[in-house]
């Protein structure tokens, strides 16, 4: 029941092109008996042009309301795309689950349990769309990473051990990486089954790029990534792997299980 209509504009040639496109949808949908909800309906410039073009557009004699941010999918995606906006509805939702569970696990005779419950509840909620939003800057990335030392603090202090928190200590003694490093393998898994065949998307897979070495060419990374590449998701995952093939990870080898376990070693 939902609907977008995307143009590249480049002038106010385009604006009325697509405020056509929106009238044409109008008119369909009169003619079949479908009602439009203006009061749903935004516009958003995805843009980093310090003054875009921004054109007044109409639905049914109604103006559109313009927005810098809009949910879609469950991913907050902004004008600039730099996903900032994103990753801070992540950190304040799992902060309200983290809470919630800390409050009623309280009573628990396991802390184990407590990680159970963090594992199953607030793990998936940042674990959503991150191939789509992993492109953060160090200082969101840090405070995604707020979450996790929320959690490993609160488990050590349930725990029976009277060593001193170390957050390190907490993550190596459940066997769980940090949150970056967590990201960062399920967007090589997600490579690595773009490679294989796993998801049919033919965009994403004549995105990668392999880099064909000349002779005696010592590099030996496995793709070639532009430098203005490197914060889209196709090229930050190619990127990555270039960092970690030194370490002995065979991209190529169809075994998924094997592929998985390397990266867990690799980046725990």
């Amino acid at each position: 029941d939902d609907l977008k209509i995307y143009k590249n504009i480049s002038s106010l040639n385009d604006c009325a092109l697509l405020q056509e496109d929106i009238n044409a949808i109008c008119l369909w949908c009169k003619d079949n008996g479908l009602d439009l909800n203006i009061g749903k309906t935004n516009v958003i410039s995805f843009t980093r042009k310090t003054n875009p073009t921004h054109f007044l557009y109409y639905l049914e004699n109604s103006s559109i309301t313009r927005v810098t941010i809009v949910k879609d999918l469950g991913a907050m995606l902004d004008s600039k795309l730099n996903f900032n906006s994103h990753a801070t509805y992540v950190v304040s939702s799992c902060f309200r689950l983290l809470g919630a569970i800390s409050r009623f696990s309280k009573c628990f005779s396991s802390v184990y349990l407590f990680y159970v419950l963090y594992r199953n509840i607030v793990l998936p909620k940042h674990d959503f769309c991150t191939v789509i939003w992993n492109s953060l800057s160090a200082t969101a990335s840090n405070n995604v990473e707020r979450v996790q030392k929320r959690f490993a603090r609160t488990y050590h202090f349930r725990s029976p051990s009277h060593d001193l928190y170390d957050y390190n200590e907490v993550l190596r003694q459940l066997q769980i990486t940090n949150l970056a490093s967590r990201r960062c393998s399920r967007d090589l898994l997600f490579l690595f089954k773009c490679i294989h065949s796993y998801h049919d998307i033919s965009s994403l897979v004549t995105s990668i790029n392999y880099h064909i070495p000349g002779r005696n060419v010592r590099s030996s990374r496995t793709f070639h990534v532009n430098y203005s590449d490197f914060t889209s998701p196709s090229g930050r995952l190619q990127n990555y792997f270039n960092h970690l093939e030194s370490d002995g990870i065979d991209i190529f080898n169809p075994n998924q299980p094997h592929f998985r376990k390397c990266l867990l070693h690799v980046l725990k």
